[in-house]
Order: structure tokens, then C-alpha cells, then sequence
């Protein structure tokens, strides 16, 4: 039970327990931070724990926990917990670069240190900063319930509002260093009907009248179906290069995803135009679509790109599948003189569309495209002026 008394102004906390071999004595400034260090104290060794932070503070040989740094709390969250591919890829950035830190030495003191350092010294943009910090969060968040033997604190957060933003200080910092600031780059590149028509016809192996000789796409068929695709559905590459045939159901004009990016599973409509490319792409790679849909994974039809995707789904070889079909059609869309465009750009083009074609709701529209909250939809949404124009008086 903790008890407090006013010494010249400032507030000493008095916390004895049985499992503490002497009171513990700290002094704090207001009240409230008095309660705030001793209340989550209080509730861990209510329930038998005495924190790591504690134990080198009375100095006592305490058994200490297993984890004693962020590199082997990652590692026992990983193991704990089911997270997605991309929050893991951002936990191995995270261990790679402070994997050494003790977490005792983690305050918020540090966390802001640690901040600047990422904007300073790193030059991460951002949006990199915060999924950065989002992932540490949500780990002390789980040391706090899984392991409060570690701790029973969550520095991150104390991390004021607005803490990856780039402020004044930072951009002094950075120019000084003769770095430039990172800002986040949000793309609104839209694909004209003329580049992707010049993109078909090097996909029907048409060569460009500059070029010495014409493109061997050996993989054409399957490029020109994930195009398509792409662009009348708005689904994430990963996706679509991972469907099977048994996804898709013809007669309900519907693919059926698996757990996505954002953990859910998801139903994406299909328009006439997809309807017609799958089922003339089926024919010609001679797939069957069923109407009957698998349950796992390890049972079902057969991969709908073969050549771009060989079923393997462990996380890094998913990740290098991504950067070699990327750099595919990077190369494709150089090749067509289609400049500054990005096989994303595709989803952010097909997203676009539907609002420019149907009269669909944001609601819809994000379960369509299986966008969590309004704000990251409307980072895809880039209307084109010319056609606003129109519908003005």
C-alpha cells in the first residue's frame, strides 16, 4: 500500500509489500505523478511481480526475467503473438536498430530522444516514424499485460501529439547535418487513357518505333490478367498475384480474399470487364473456377498466376515476390513510355475510378477496397480537374 506526505513542497511516496525486502521511497513533483508510478506498481505486485525497474532499485537479487532488451522483447512478442507481415517487417527494422537497448533505459525522455535521432539522423520521413513507433507501442503495450515482470510502463505513450511531424528544431538539426528534410510524398498520379493503351500494346508484344526490338514477355498473359485486374478491382498486388482459382466465383461476379494486409477476411465485386478478362484468361491457362470455396490455404484450386507466384507464403519470400513482380512491371511501364508510374499507382488509379463511375458511398467504397478508416481512402482519391469541371455551374 502506498502512502504520501508532503516533503518542502514536493510529494514522497512510501510503498511497502511483502515482497519488497525494505520500503521503497521516491519523491515526484505533483500528486499525480506519485500515482501514476505507484498505482501500476501497486497492481503488479499484487499479483506477485516485482518489476525489473524495482529489483535494480532496491538492488536486491531478485530472479530476474528473461527479457532485458528490445532485440529479446521482439523476439518473445513474435513468438507470443500472430502479427501480420507488415507490422513484423517493421519489428525487424525496429530490432536492427535498437535491438540492444536494455528496456529499463527506455523513458519518455529516450522515446523523444529516439524520435529525433529517426528524423535527424536516419532521415525517415513521417509516415515511417510513426509505424515505426506504432509497432514499439503496441509491444510495451503487450509487456505491460503479458509481462509486467519487465515492466509496467508504456513510455511511447507519453508521446505528445504530433511527435512525427517535422517542427522547426528538427528542420534546423537537419540542415545543419547538410541533410535534406524528409517529408512524406503523397502520389496522386493518375494513368491517362493513352498510357495504358500504349501499355497493352506492349503487352500484346507491339515494339516501340525507338526501340531496336520488341519485348520477350514470356509471362504476358499473366502480366496483362494482374493489370487488368488491378485496375478494375483495386485490390493490393499481394492480393491478387496470391489468388487461386476457387476464389473467384463467376456467377456472384465476386472474389473471395483470405486474410488481407489489415488482418480481414474481404469480398471484392467484380465489374463486366474483369468478368470477361477471368474468364477468357481461365480458358487460355485452362483453370477451373469453383463455387465452392476452400477453407485453408493448404487445399483448393490452383494458383491463378504460376509464373509470377509459386505458393510460397512464408513472409520473405512474399516480400521478394513483391520487389521482383514490382520491378517487372516497372520495367514494362518504362518500356511504354509511361513515366513516374508504379504498379501502387494502379490501386490508387482503380480507387479513382470508382468514384468517377459509380455513385457508391466512401462506406462501400472502402469495403471494396478494404481501406480501414475514411482518411486513408481519401489519400487514393485524386479526381481529375478536368473531369470536376463538368458538374460545376
Amino acid at each position: 500500500m502506498a502512502t504520501y506526505s508532503n516533503k518542502q513542497g514536493r510529494i514522497q511516496a512510501r510503498i511497502k509489500h511483502k515482497l519488497l525486502p525494505r520500503p521503497l521511497y521516491k519523491t515526484f513533483d505533483t500528486q499525480k505523478e506519485a500515482e501514476a508510478y505507484c498505482v501500476p506498481l501497486e497492481a503488479a505486485l499484487k499479483k506477485g511481480i516485482v518489476p525489473a525497474s524495482i529489483q535494480k532499485l532496491l538492488g536486491e537479487k531478485f530472479k530476474r526475467s528473461s527479457i532485458d532488451t528490445v532485440a529479446q522483447a521482439i523476439a518473445d512478442y513474435k513468438a507470443s503473438t500472430s502479427r501480420r507481415a507488415h507490422d513484423l517487417e517493421t519489428l525487424n527494422a525496429v530490432d536492427r536498430a535498437i535491438g540492444s537497448t536494455p528496456i529499463d533505459d527506455i523513458s519518455r525522455d529516450w522515446c523523444l530522444n529516439h524520435v529525433r535521432e529517426l528524423k535527424v539522423v536516419d532521415g525517415l520521413t513521417p509516415d515511417t516514424i510513426r509505424k515505426r513507433i506504432g509497432s514499439l507501442r503496441r509491444l510495451f503495450d503487450w509487456l505491460t499485460t503479458d509481462r509486467p515482470e519487465v515492466t509496467t510502463v508504456n513510455p511511447f505513450s507519453a508521446l505528445p501529439k504530433g511527435f512525427a511531424s517535422i517542427n522547426g528544431e528538427d528542420r534546423r538539426l537537419i540542415e545543419m547535418s547538410g541533410c535534406e528534410v524528409q517529408e512524406n510524398v503523397e502520389r496522386d498520379r493518375r494513368l491517362e487513357p493513352e498510357e495504358e493503351k500504349s501499355i497493352r500494346l506492349v503487352l500484346a508484344g507491339n515494339q516501340r518505333p525507338e526501340r531496336e526490338r520488341a519485348p520477350v514477355l514470356d509471362d504476358r498473359i499473366e502480366l496483362e490478367m494482374l493489370l487488368t485486374l488491378g485496375l478494375e478491382s483495386a485490390m493490393r498486388m499481394r492480393e491478387m498475384y496470391t489468388l487461386t482459382s476457387d476464389q473467384i466465383d463467376i456467377a456472384k461476379r465476386t472474389v473471395f480474399l483470405d486474410k488481407t494486409k489489415n488482418g480481414d477476411n474481404r469480398q471484392v465485386p467484380l465489374s463486366s470487364v474483369a468478368i470477361e478478362a477471368l474468364t477468357a484468361y481461365a480458358k487460355a491457362k485452362g483453370l477451373l473456377f469453383k463455387s465452392v470455396r476452400r477453407t485453408t490455404r493448404k487445399v483448393g484450386g490452383a494458383l491463378l498466376f504460376p509464373d509470377l507466384f509459386d505458393g510460397d507464403w512464408d513472409p520473405v519470400a512474399l516480400k521478394g515476390t513483391t520487389a521482383r513482380i514490382s520491378r517487372r512491371f516497372g520495367w514494362l511501364f518504362k518500356y511504354s513510355g509511361v513515366a513516374d508510374f508504379k504498379f501502387h499507382d494502379i490501386r490508387h488509379e482503380a480507387t479513382c475510378r470508382i468514384y468517377e463511375r459509380t455513385a457508391l458511398r466512401d462506406t462501400e467504397i472502402a469495403r471494396i477496397t478494404g481501406h480501414k478508416t475514411q482518411s486513408m481512402l481519401k489519400r487514393y482519391l485524386s479526381l481529375r480537374g478536368s473531369d470536376l469541371a463538368p458538374k460545376l455551374w
